[in-house]
């Protein structure tokens, strides 16, 4: 990826070892677990009985246990769920931060542009929204390419630029710096329906959750362009 200093091929090696490990069964202990957990804990782990397998495993037996007739009592629930959550905090996101650290960057200190004054209605103002940075790392670069520039120029624009938006824009603007493409921070999750009522958002890109139930009469009071989006295969 441009300006991550990514190195693919850790990614890759990363994302196969971890699929296995989700995949191990409740009683298979999990390696991502063993590896990253402080000693102290597993120990205290392995004693109650909720050191974790794969997360799938933990989630089949979690959810499992809550039909009727199998598991009513509240204590072994109360193990099961907190044995689920070890396995989640792991193997989901504290992976997932290695993940987007290795293909985008560690998050460094740097000057980033914020609030609503980043929006400007003279340009062509793309918005993801969401939870994760991988689509609008992608929009970034297609931005900074001349084609896209020269696309939105063709409207009557002075240019693209995509702005970083509530929990997905948090991670972007930790990681890359600013640019005339790349070009700020609105603001989080309570400002939504005052950027949207701003009238300088062209397209809200709707990834994974935090898109409110009410932001399509904003889109169509104020002539945004809403689009859902999902990443083949879910999460």
């Amino acid at each position: 990826m441009d300006n991550s200093g990514a190195d693919s091929d850790v990614a890759l090696r990363l994302c196969d070892f971890v699929t296995e490990d989700f995949n191990r069964k409740a009683d298979e202990p999990s390696l991502i677990v063993e590896a990253l957990a402080p000693g102290e804990r597993k120990e205290l782990w392995r004693k109650l009985d909720i050191y974790p397998g794969g997360i799938y495993g933990e989630m089949m037996r979690a959810t499992s246990s809550c039909l009727t007739n199998v598991d009513g009592y509240y204590q072994s629930l109360a193990l099961k769920a907190m044995r689920m959550s070890v396995a989640m905090a792991y193997q989901s996101q504290i992976v997932n931060e290695f993940g987007m650290d290795i293909l985008y960057g560690v998050p460094m200190p740097h000057k980033m542009r914020v609030d609503l004054g980043v929006l400007d209605p003279d340009y062509v103002n793309v918005l993801p929204n969401g939870h994760e940075p991988f689509l609008g790392f992608a929009m970034v670069a297609l931005a900074r390419k001349p084609e896209w520039q020269e696309k939105a120029r063709e409207t009557g624009a002075k240019g693209l630029r995509i702005i970083a938006n509530i929990e997905t824009g948090q991670e972007m603007i930790q990681r890359w710096e600013m640019d005339d493409a790349f070009y700020g921070f609105t603001g989080n999750w309570i400002m939504q329906e005052a950027v949207l009522a701003s009238g300088c958002v062209d397209l809200f890109a709707c990834d994974m959750n935090c898109s409110m139930p009410i932001d399509p009469m904003y889109a169509e009071k104020y002539n945004v362009k809403l689009v859902p989006v999902r990443r083949p295969g879910g999460l």
